[in-house]
């Protein structure tokens, strides 16, 4: 996590840590002088055991409130946002945090049935492989991880 991550090749830019934040840099020609660091925000990454408790229940309580209860897909949440993006002006999503993480590593961001039935047989397969090993829930730490 720590090691340096590089943007495509160029000779006038890369990436390179700071202190723990990534931020990204552009170098003069000579490749040593920086002549701007650009970011919308500093990210610090953190591993999995420093991420507080309270802030894990807090993205379950918001984003999977069954998450422990699910084999990947969360029908009853399918249904409740089914039915308020039916009655409402509101859209809502019924993604799981499963789903979610499906999409990001595998998936476009495309609004389809397509690309959400294979989002949701990409969940349930990542829950079945999870599912397999002893400490299952420390497979699902790449989302808080590397969000």
């Amino acid at each position: 996590m720590n090691s340096t991550i590089h943007a495509p090749p160029t000779k006038s830019r890369r990436w390179q840590p700071i202190g723990r934040a990534w931020s990204p840099r552009v170098y003069a020609d000579d490749g040593e002088t920086v002549i701007g660091e650009f970011a919308l925000e500093k990210r610090i990454p953190l591993k999995y055991d420093e991420i507080p408790p309270v802030m894990k229940n807090a993205i379950l309580a918001v984003e999977d409130a069954r998450f422990y209860d699910h084999v990947g897909i969360d029908p009853i949440r399918i249904i409740g946002a089914t039915w308020k993006n039916l009655t409402s002006d509101k859209v809502e999503g019924g993604s799981t945090l499963t789903q979610q993480l499906a999409k990001n590593l595998f998936l476009s961001k495309e609004q389809t049935i397509k690309r959400k039935m294979n989002e949701w047989a990409l969940a349930l397969q990542i829950e079945a492989l999870l599912h397999q090993e002893p400490d299952h829930g420390a497979l699902r730490k790449p989302y808080l991880s590397w969000r």
